[in-house]
């Protein structure tokens, strides 16, 4: 059974992300640390926050004494003001963080061993107009590049460490960029307000993508992605219209299934890092849903594939079925779990590792959802 923590933070969150944790390790490592970033303030900032055991293992407070000498909720380690709301956080490793910013700037964030956040750089103006700043919309992190995209339709990827822009695309798109993420080593796709997605090869000289996929004719933007995290090929991402699309990136021009899900935006899409068969959005009126396809039958072994007009794609490259890519023909079986009480403003963003999920909301509040059923 899952239960829900609550931390108030005097601030409305725009994006929370789970510090990594280390999974090649022989002792079960659980997540304990957490960033958040604000927006909408006249001095934001990014936060960096400790979970106690009580909360992420569950255990029950049996008397007044025990609240006393035990943390019952997240505590504040240290924080840093950061110029313009945060668009989007990305932790590249366990403790460099870079942050977007509405500005059209980018930081980078190392985290201290004594628990103190300190400014490495920053790149000024990497999205803007003719002379204003262009919002920066979401970045993607690869061991030491970070690329970014922005309302202006421009692609940067800064190297970290040269403290350089190591390729630009001015015109990416004509429109604003939404979203971004590698899919491969050298291959990143962009999602824009036109519902494209767009693929540039970065080992290509060419500024033009080398593929281009649509969600639909109706232009209904893109706000959110997720890659599978073992299964490169299958891509997740949310829409305006609150709608989660499955992609097979492999072959299909246009998504393999497209769900009805939240009445409004979606804000955020993730699949569980070690059990991919659940898979979290949040939405713009308050809702999280866990989505389980575990129940899903894949598809056996001699099926290479279903009549093209079908729009599926049932194997993947290792030749084991994966559940989200036949979802949509078995969608009656598909297990969706709302996860937060009613009557809470937008859920901007989410992040889950292990059996515990955190949210950043319009609420001014954290929300920490322990006991996830993974």
């Amino acid at each position: 059974m899952s239960e829900v923590c609550v931390k108030f933070v005097s601030r409305k969150v725009s994006k929370a992300r789970w510090q990594p944790i280390h999974r090649d390790s022989l002792q079960h490592e659980k997540p304990h640390i957490f960033v958040s970033g604000s927006w909408d303030d006249e001095d934001n900032a990014v936060c960096m926050w400790h979970c106690p055991e009580t909360i992420i293992d569950g255990m029950k407070i049996e008397n007044e004494d025990q609240v006393k000498n035990v943390e019952i909720e997240p505590r504040l380690l240290c924080e840093i003001p950061h110029h313009g709301d945060v668009t989007d956080l990305k932790f590249l490793s366990g403790d460099i963080l870079a942050a977007a910013s509405a500005t059209g700037s980018l930081t980078l964030i190392k985290s201290h061993r004594n628990q103190t956040l300190k400014v490495q750089h920053v790149w000024e103006g990497v999205h803007h107009y003719l002379k204003n700043p262009a919002q920066c919309t979401g970045i993607a992190t690869r061991k030491d590049e970070i690329c970014t995209v922005g309302e202006d339709g421009r692609l940067v990827v800064l190297n970290i460490t040269r403290k350089q822009h190591s390729r630009e695309i001015d015109k990416a798109d004509s429109c604003s960029l939404t979203c971004v993420s590698y899919l491969s080593q050298q291959e990143v796709i962009v999602g824009n307000i036109r519902g494209h997605l767009k693929m540039w090869d970065m080992r290509s000289n060419s500024d033009s993508p080398n593929r281009i996929l649509l969600l639909s004719g109706d232009q209904i933007s893109i706000t959110c992605m997720n890659q599978h995290p073992s299964q490169f090929h299958v891509l997740a991402t949310g829409t305006e219209d609150g709608s989660l699309c499955i992609w097979d990136m492999r072959q299909e021009s246009r998504p393999v299934t497209i769900l009805n899900a939240h009445a409004s935006s979606m804000m955020e899409v993730r699949f569980h890092p070690t059990n991919p068969n659940h898979l979290f959005t949040s939405s713009l009126d308050g809702a999280v849903w866990q989505w389980n396809a575990s129940g899903l039958k894949t598809a056996p072994l001699n099926i290479t594939g279903t009549p093209r007009g079908s729009g599926l794609s049932t194997i993947n490259q290792s030749g084991l079925g994966n559940p989200w890519l036949i979802c949509d023909a078995s969608k009656h079986r598909l297990e969706i779990d709302s996860l937060l009480p009613p009557f809470v403003k937008a859920v901007n963003s989410l992040d889950v590792e292990d059996t515990v999920l955190v949210c950043g909301t319009d609420s001014e509040a954290v929300y920490l959802v322990t006991g996830l059923n993974v």
